[in-house]
């Protein structure tokens, strides 16, 4: 069971890796055959990182629009055959994602550390 304390801080690393499993900061040239709304399910499979919840998140040009107000460093992206590599950054915190889209849904896997905390999972998204 997490304490109250550990709670919110592993909320914060499924934040972090919601914000950025599917792709990074930035822009590129081409469209994307990923492009639009995914809906992203996270799962914890071990380690204390709160229970499994959902996320959206917009890819654009095969990268991850970040939203401006986003307290995160990440770098990754979703490759012309959908495959999916990712890392995000807070301080001393850190996850990391892979994984694979095709058509309108995908899944793959997820790991993070946040101070002596390490959890991992998987994840699967549906197009919206």
């Amino acid at each position: 069971m997490m304490t109250p304390a550990v709670k919110p801080a592993c909320l914060v690393v499924l934040s972090l890796v919601a914000a950025a499993v599917l792709g990074a900061r930035g822009s590129a040239v081409a469209h994307s055959s990923f492009d639009g709304t995914w809906n992203v399910l996270f799962v914890t499979e071990a380690g204390q990182c709160g229970p499994p919840f959902r996320y959206d998140i917009s890819i654009v040009n095969g990268l991850v629009v970040t939203p401006a107000e986003a307290a995160h460093d990440m770098s990754g992206h979703v490759d012309l055959n959908g495959n999916v590599k990712v890392s995000v950054y807070r301080a001393a915190e850190r996850a990391v994602g892979s994984g694979w889209l095709q058509n309108n849904s995908g899944t793959g896997i997820w790991k993070g550390v946040l101070s002596a905390h390490r959890c991992s999972g998987s994840w699967q998204a549906e197009r919206h």
